[in-house]
């Protein structure tokens, strides 16, 4: 099935000198289904994988509201549906925060290790 997200949602602020591995930490995973985020939600949070398509979901009154999520997103295909106009910012706005590496949450671990790793290699 697929996984409709109808409302924002955040982490909660961690306690200062918290250790990382308290860090909170959350995923989704669809495996057959898609991630449908609905026109109303401004803000996620989490680590989203699915084998079908994320999509932002878009109003039908032409009027959308911009969308922030923070996390991690693997899909097989996206749709950036949001029509939203501003000088400022696009309509989707995607910030890795690094808490899937950090303290993966269960079942992530081994997922996690299989993304690429970036490294800087000097020409010759």
């Amino acid at each position: 099935g697929d996984l409709i997200i109808a409302n924002d949602f955040a982490y909660a602020l961690p306690a200062a000198g918290s250790d990382v591995r308290n860090l909170a930490s959350i995923a989704f995973m669809v495996i057959g289904g898609d991630i449908k985020v609905e026109p109303n939600v401004q803000s996620i949070v989490g680590s989203f994988v699915t084998s079908g398509t994320f999509s932002t979901g878009t109003s039908v009154s032409g009027a959308d509201n911009p969308l922030d999520i923070s996390g991690l997103l693997v899909a097989q295909k996206f749709e950036f549906q949001r029509r939203f106009r501003s000088q400022e910012r696009g309509a989707e706005r995607i910030t890795y925060d690094g808490r899937a590496v950090l303290n993966p949450p269960p079942g992530l671990a081994d997922f996690v290790k299989t993304l690429p790793s970036f490294r800087t290699v000097a020409p010759r």
